[in-house]
């Protein structure tokens, strides 16, 4: 998707962007718009019956627009239907206002809250703070790392910190601009024409009409920005859209096609709709809260990522490429999905989800929640299923192996392999196993690396590591959080990606064996100088660098890639995603906001994505990693890696306490241990196969 980026933005350096046509309209003549600079955005809109003038047929594009005609604006732009919506006391006016039903859809929608009060202030007028806020919230808008966007005003200071994430968001979009004084006024009163404005700009194209939009053939064409579907029966073909694309509750009666569509940012599908993905190209793909949704790729079509927030469907049919890539199942709870196809990851986050593969393969299935139930129809096939929680499995299909991590694991499926975390029961078609303790290893920093290597990947191999910082060693730790020594690894982040990580091999002397199937849990204490909440080149210097723990069997080592740049032998997942070797478990952000000296940071156990076999030399290879996303100079020590052997109900517990140096019973500073599990056996009478 990276790569279908730039080659997009390349190509439109030599296109003109041209909007879609609007439907042909009269526009009404509104006797106080001539010639003003919103002329451009009031008629169109206009034309559409989005909005409104008064009765003595002016538009009024210098009057202060109130939170409830904003709602209104927002709420018919988007298609957001009140008919199911109940009305209750907390907004004024519930006798009949003309707002009551608006403002009642904008809560329902989440993109309006009440006050403290209960109250939702209908009548307020809005502040250009608040007004960049609603509209963020009411398309979602990814605000994660936006806030420096605000650092080129100068009256930065003035945005109160509720609206800061959302007006950055806005600024960095491009869609909120500032004054020639180079100020911002975030306070200042917005009028109606700048509301509309920046409202429509946001939004980009608008498409409330059946048929095709878009070339048939030859070169693409290129949106300004975002699009909104907001009727049933549009067609988008050979076109490009830069931003984000929502089909809304309005096009609810009908499928949304996309042939030959590239979104590079998220593809929103709200309120019942179907979509038909042919041949086309979606970054993200979020299904949000509402009725069900259905969704069906076909031909040369990817979507590299989805998220389910609401009942769904999701199909595959003589597709040529990847089709659905990693599917997230996210909150709320109680969602029932369906598949049929071929997926490569699926997760289950959400609480009380029911996942049925009618049709096809997964190839890693995730429970990360409570409750889930899955169900694989007969000649479906699931390579690993990862179970951190209580989990029912049923139906006729097949499934190459379980790794049960929780309590209250039932398999009505009989896995070629099986395994159990220490402590923990899981059954297998009214069978009970139980995982054992297998090793444990302490190691110590005090006088070296303790067999610990340090290294580097994904940046160009063309490249002079001294240029990037690039640092691992035994050193003394800082006095914040010495004495004693530790693992130093450090990086100077060039390209948003650098990837550092912490290596070591366990073998015959940790009494593994070959051909056997192990789970690792890692805990480890870190030194960092990352502030909370802090903000760095390209992202946070703290949140924004990830940490991950994962297991394999091959020693994890840098590779060169067909594209010049090193990557881990295994797979880690991409930036903050796991990986089949690697889990997520953390940042390297401190728990306040002090910017001087280092501070220890625990980061809680948890057991690697993949259950790893051991190798013919009876080894396994375990990594601990950071991750930078942000730009800039990352530094971390480490003094110890310890695990942890008992669990309660399948849940890892809290560990207990170490005590300082110079305590009775003391564990010195700087000691690790490595927690490795094996399954009882594998099930009686199954043969080995598949991933493990």
């Amino acid at each position: 998707m990276r790569r279908l980026l730039h080659t997009i933005l390349a190509i439109s350096l030599a296109l003109t962007l041209v909007a879609p046509a609007l439907p042909a309209a009269a526009a009404p003549a509104f006797t106080d718009m001539a010639g003003h600079w919103a002329g451009q955005w009031v008629e169109p809109w206009a034309s559409l019956g989005l909005i409104n003038g008064y009765p003595d047929g002016t538009f009024g594009p210098g009057r202060p627009i109130t939170r409830a005609e904003m709602c209104a604006l927002i709420n018919r732009a988007l298609g957001l239907d009140g008919s199911s919506v109940e009305l209750d006391g907390t907004i004024p006016g519930s006798g009949g206002a003309w707002y009551e039903q608006t403002i009642a859809v904008a809560l329902a929608a989440g993109y309006v809250e009440p006050r403290s009060d209960g109250l939702v202030q209908p009548d307020a007028a809005l502040s250009r703070q608040e007004l960049a806020t609603l509209i963020a919230l009411a398309l979602k808008l990814e605000t994660f790392g936006t806030i420096g966007a605000l650092s080129r005003f100068g009256d930065e200071s003035a945005v109160e910190e509720q609206y800061r994430s959302a007006v950055a968001a806005m600024v960095d979009l491009g869609h909120l601009r500032g004054f020639e004084d180079g100020t911002l006024r975030p306070a200042q009163t917005t009028t109606r024409a700048e509301a509309l404005a920046l409202l429509a700009r946001t939004l980009g194209a608008l498409y409330r009409t059946a048929g095709e939009f878009g070339p048939a053939a030859g070169d693409p064409e290129f949106l300004p920005g975002s699009a909104v579907v907001a009727a049933p029966g549009v067609t988008l073909r050979n076109v490009v859209i830069p931003g984000d694309l929502y089909v809304t509750a309005a096009a609810l009666g009908g499928v949304t096609r996309l042939t030959g569509v590239a979104v590079i940012g998220t593809l929103y599908v709200s309120g019942g709709s179907q979509v038909a993905i042919d041949g086309s190209r979606v970054a993200r793909l979020v299904i949000d809260r509402g009725l069900p949704v259905a969704v069906q790729t076909t031909g040369e079509s990817y979507v590299s990522r989805t998220i389910i927030r609401s009942d769904a469907v999701l199909s595959e049919s003589e597709l040529t490429t990847d089709g659905f890539v990693e599917v997230v199942v996210a909150a709320p709870g109680g969602i029932d999905v369906s598949l049929d196809g071929i997926y490569d990851k699926v997760r289950i986050g959400a609480p009380d989800s029911a996942l049925n593969l009618s049709g096809g393969t997964i190839g890693e299935l995730t429970v990360l929640a409570e409750q889930a139930a899955i169900d694989l129809a007969e000649g479906t096939e699931a390579g690993s299923l990862f179970l951190h929680g209580r989990t029912v499995v049923t139906g006729a299909g097949s499934v190459a192996s379980v790794a049960a991590f929780a309590a209250g694991v039932d398999l009505g499926v009989e896995p070629g392999r099986l395994t159990v975390s220490p402590g923990v029961v899981t059954m297998v078609r009214g069978k009970a196993y139980t995982g054992e303790l297998i090793a444990r290893r302490e190691y110590t920093f005090a006088e070296d690396e303790a067999g610990w290597a340090g290294g580097f990947c994904d940046y160009p191999v063309e490249t002079d590591p001294a240029e990037w910082g690039l640092e691992f060693g035994h050193a003394d730790l800082p006095e914040e959080i010495g004495p004693g020594k530790g693992l130093l690894i450090a990086g100077n982040n060039h390209s948003d990606d650098l990837f550092m990580f912490l290596a070591r091999r366990l073998g015959t002397a940790e009494g593994l064996m070959p051909d056997t199937a192990y789970t690792v849990e890692v805990e480890f204490d870190l030194g960092t100088d990352a502030p909370a909440g802090a903000v760095g080149i390209g992202g946070a210097p703290g949140e924004s660098v990830h940490v991950k723990v994962g297991a394999a069997g091959e020693q994890p080592r840098p590779v060169e890639d067909d594209n010049g740049y090193w990557r881990l032998s295994v797979d880690k997942g991409s930036q903050n995603d796991e990986g089949r070797n690697a889990v997520l478990v953390g940042d390297v952000a401190k728990a306040g906001a002090e910017f001087d000296g280092y501070e220890l940071k625990t980061e809680q156990r948890r057991p690697a994505a993949e259950v790893a076999t051991a190798d013919a030399e009876q080894s396994l290879g375990l990594c601990r990693d950071g991750f930078g996303l942000q730009e800039g100079n990352t530094a971390l020590y480490y003094t110890r890696i310890p695990g942890h052997a008992q669990r309660d109900t399948g849940r890892i517990g809290p560990s207990p306490r170490w005590k300082s140096a110079g305590e009775e019973g003391a564990t010195v500073r700087g000691e690790s241990a490595m927690i490795v599990r094996r399954p009882p056996a594998v099930l009686e009478g199954s043969a080995t196969r598949g991933r493990s």
